[in-house]
């Protein structure tokens, strides 16, 4: 009797770790993020999700400019907390400072 009750308290275990809990992200909570831990450099920015993809807009500081920017980011994946994205557009494609500083 005590090795049937093991081989059920285990599956019962392998069962429970195997579950996943889905969470939806919204816009207003990256903004959030975003707002409560700027970025230096980068101003303005506007978080929104269209047609599934991560939209971010904001303006970066190059010396005396600021130069606005759009990134359209496609969740691919998760891994326990972290979140990895395909960049679907990014304009200005050459500008190295906005992707240094969002993107890292």
């Amino acid at each position: 009797m005590g090795g049937l009750f093991k081989k059920m308290i285990g599956r019962a275990a392998q069962a429970a770790n195997e579950q996943t809990v889905q969470l939806p992200i919204t816009a207003a909570m990256l903004q959030y993020l975003f707002e409560k831990e700027p970025i230096a450099g980068v101003e303005k920015l506007d978080v929104r999700i269209v047609d599934g993809a991560l939209s971010i807009q904001g303006k970066a500081k190059k010396m005396l400019l600021s130069v606005p920017f759009q990134i359209s980011l496609k969740p691919q994946r998760a891994e326990g907390r972290v979140l990895h994205f395909e960049v679907v557009a990014f304009t200005p494609a050459n500008l190295e400072v906005v992707k240094k500083k969002v993107l890292d």
